[in-house]
């Protein structure tokens, strides 16, 4: 009985998680590119196609507030914004960035996202390429 009463808090969590990722529109669904969970669960983030276009994707219970986002290939370099994580479903905070309109992502190739906390990195570095 035990295992029940932790494991429902539990999933309520992980669906939260999993389901700001997954946010749509009904007429597509966001095909995942690559993602990660923390090991506890404390966050995951991907990066998505929804609609044709690519999208950063973070959701947390563990942390809140301003975040930075980084791009970087060879072409451009390393770009940087500030955002902020918004509250949704059950406490948890999400982050949702369409590429190409925050940052110059025109050229094929690879790419790398890294998102930070003060100055800290969150998570892995998610590498994915393009055209």
């Amino acid at each position: 009985m035990r295992h029940r009463l932790f494991l429902a808090p539990l999933a309520i969590a992980v669906t939260c998680l999993l389901g700001g990722m997954t946010v749509s529109t009904a007429s597509a669904a966001p095909k995942p590119k690559v993602s990660y969970c923390s090991p506890t669960g404390d966050y995951c983030q991907g990066i998505f196609r929804q609609n044709g276009r690519l999208r950063a994707n973070i959701s947390t219970f563990s942390f809140s507030g301003d975040y930075q986002l980084c791009v970087i290939n060879r072409t451009h370099g390393r770009q940087c914004n500030t955002l902020q994580l918004r509250r949704g479903c059950s406490g948890i905070f999400q982050g949702s960035v369409g590429l190409a309109k925050h940052f110059r992502f025109q050229a094929k190739g690879r790419y790398s996202v890294i998102w930070r906390l003060d100055s800290h990195t969150i998570g892995k570095k998610l590498s994915f390429r393009k055209g």
